[in-house]
């Protein structure tokens, strides 16, 4: 059915080695999952463009993931440190957003 739209070399090939067309198929789907499933998942913030990211969780350090609750926990705190930092420090004062304009949402 879809040979037809392949060049006429390619679905020759095929149709002679259906069995070596798909072991390559196989092998070629098992090698692309592994290269999508690495298992991190890996959170950072960053408080203003240019500011150093925070890393509020790492599935590869922690070995798990997160519940909710500790990660928003982690992303407060990242915050909190960031304003603590921004207030401290004039020259990332200088690069960061006015307070007024901070959300404390999460």
């Amino acid at each position: 059915m879809g040979k037809n739209v392949l060049p006429e070399r390619v679905a020759n090939v095929l149709s002679a080695n259906p069995m070596g067309t798909f072991g390559t198929l196989l092998l070629m789907n098992v090698a692309s999952g592994k290269l999508v499933n690495t298992g991190a998942f890996e959170v950072t913030y960053q408080a203003f463009p240019g500011a150093a990211p925070v890393s509020c969780w790492s599935k590869l350090e922690a070995g798990h993931f997160p519940t909710i609750e500790v990660l928003a926990q982690n992303v407060r705190t990242a915050l909190a440190t960031s304003r603590q930092q921004i207030s401290e420090d004039p020259l990332a004062a200088s690069k960061a957003p006015k307070a007024e304009t901070w959300r404390d949402e999460l």
